[in-house]
């Protein structure tokens, strides 16, 4: 298997926390930014358990130094995602900082299309009668589905398979 487009900063074994900011350096070398809006999840409020939900932003600079005002749930980049540790654990993602979650920094309501019931589900599970953007999978990502879904978002080929 090839690599991602993602490329390697700092492998850790340091398990994401609520809060943590991370950095993300696709080919086009300008820094993305994510948070970590739920870490270590139980299975009643993800797809699968010790699942970590964030939110990707749409604001990038050069610099590892995020500007705070620009990482809000008003300016995602991608749906919120539900995803594994190994994008930390392989390097890919780099934690530069944590601060505490505020009421602003979320989405009024998170939407995931669950494709096992066919049903519309909020961040616990909980079906729902509509999709309101942003909407993804209820599903786990794994870095090569994260990586091709920041691909096509940001405009960039995916990685070969």
């Amino acid at each position: 298997m090839s690599e991602p487009n993602l490329r390697v900063h700092r492998r850790s074994r340091k398990r994401p926390r609520d809060g943590d900011v991370f950095v993300m350096m696709p080919p086009d070398e300008k820094y993305v930014f994510g948070r970590v809006m739920g870490a270590d999840l139980p299975r009643s409020r993800a797809p699968m358990p010790e699942a970590t939900l964030i939110y990707v932003y749409r604001w990038r600079s050069q610099w590892k130094e995020p500007d705070r005002d620009q990482l809000n749930a008003r300016g995602l980049l991608l749906p919120p995602i539900f995803i594994n540790n190994l994008p930390w654990s392989k390097g890919y993602f780099e934690t530069i900082g944590n601060s505490p979650l505020r009421g602003d920094d979320w989405l009024s309501q998170h939407f995931f299309w669950d494709a096992l019931r066919e049903v519309f589900v909020d961040e616990n599970g909980r079906a729902l009668p509509a999709p309101v953007e942003p909407c993804d999978d209820w599903a786990l990502h794994s870095y090569r589905t994260f990586d091709d879904a920041l691909s096509e978002a940001l405009g960039i080929p995916p990685a070969p398979e």
